[in-house]
């Protein structure tokens, strides 16, 4: 799926952009973010995370559809997030050591801001109580095994959270990122049983009078399935900005891929060897993938690549520029705001928080 329609990723101006660049289309973003509110039937439904993408100007394209809940990875995102605009935040990772602190004075820095903490450890979350006030939902393992409290012992350790002083209960956080069926229909079958168990959970809860009015289900892949069967939350992410893996592998999800890495041949190889692609290493972070369809030195970000229609890029001359989907969005992006210190605006880029190597188009123009 590395193919990309050039009719629509093609814009006026492209010939002067140094490559490569992690290029967004807010037209096809803003698509994206009407599709995901359809599926939900509301943006009141919707509790997205902001990890894919890491930008104010998309968390301000969510907010202007009426979205103001997010969810976010880390404290760097929480505070881009809440300097954006939204009025809820979940920060969707444990709390531990220093972080405690750093999510009080987060509270303290954007008091017209509701932040929630998530967590699976009882000391831990004593700690959080003793620091300060917080609204806490409980990490639930969904069958995932990568954090979360077991099902089994869910409901003894929510009550027991629940007299803890300093901490609010507020609900739960149910992701299950292990679901990756392609069919809708193994999916659905598969989650079935786990929402079941999570409503009875929260029913009981609710029978004594324990507050358990927030759950945040699932990820892209499932929210469709969730918001069918429950009446709760939804944190889908990846789909806003969309990616050639998740367009791949989950045919169902009729979301278009908002980001494309531009980029141009640097060296023309005697036939049949491929053309080489500089991918660029300065928007390749830990863990990250090659765009789809390219593979070879990351270290220098030059990849040898071969179309698989057309052989070695079509016969491509040197300094030709392509496009290419990443593999999985929040792979390829993994800073928010301008944090990351070898990194510097972009000049005549969109407003503080731009990184090099990123940049917003508006619509398409050739």
């Amino acid at each position: 799926m590395n193919k990309i329609n050039d009719n629509l990723y093609t814009f006026e101006g492209q010939q002067d952009i140094v490559s490569p660049q992690l290029v967004y289309y807010p037209a096809i973003i803003r698509e994206n973010i009407r599709k995901m509110i359809d599926i939900a039937g509301g943006p009141a439904r919707l509790w997205p995370h902001i990890k894919t993408h890491k930008m104010a100007e998309v968390v301000q394209m969510q907010i202007e559809a009426g979205i103001d809940r997010f969810k976010c990875a880390t404290i760097a995102e929480a505070e881009m997030a809440a300097k954006a605009g939204a009025k809820h935040l979940t920060l969707a990772y444990p709390l531990v050591g220093p972080n405690i602190k750093r999510f009080a004075a987060l509270q303290t820095a954007f008091p017209e801001v509701e932040f929630f903490a998530i967590g699976d450890d009882t000391e831990q979350i004593r700690k959080l109580g003793q620091t300060c006030k917080a609204n806490v939902l409980m990490d639930v393992d969904m069958g995932q095994h990568r954090t979360g409290v077991p099902l089994d012992k869910v409901e003894a350790m929510y009550r027991e959270w629940n007299t803890l002083p300093g901490i609010v209960m507020r609900g739960m956080h149910c992701y299950d990122g292990h679901r990756h069926e392609s069919s809708v229909q193994e999916r659905e079958a598969a989650t079935a049983p786990v929402d079941k168990q999570i409503e009875e959970i929260k029913a009981r809860l609710k029978a004594d009078g324990i507050c358990c009015e927030i759950l945040i289900m699932g990820g892209t892949p499932s929210f469709p399935v969730h918001a069918e069967m429950t009446g709760e939350f939804l944190s889908p992410g990846t789909c806003v900005i969309q990616d050639a893996g998740y367009r791949k592998a989950y045919p169902d999800l009729k979301f278009t891929p908002a980001a494309a890495l531009l980029t141009r041949v640097v060296s023309r190889a005697p036939a049949p060897q491929p053309r080489h692609l500089h991918t660029g290493s300065g928007l390749q972070g830990r863990g990250h993938r090659s765009p789809a369809g390219a593979r070879g030195d990351r270290g220098h970000g030059v990849c040898p690549h071969r179309d698989p229609e057309r052989g070695a890029l079509g016969g491509a001359c040197a300094g030709r520029a392509h496009r290419r989907h990443p593999a999985h969005r929040d792979r390829a992006v993994c800073h928010p705001d301008s944090r990351l210190p070898h990194q510097r605006p972009v000049p005549g880029g969109p407003g503080g928080g731009k990184r090099q190597g990123h940049r917003l188009v508006e619509g398409r123009c050739a």
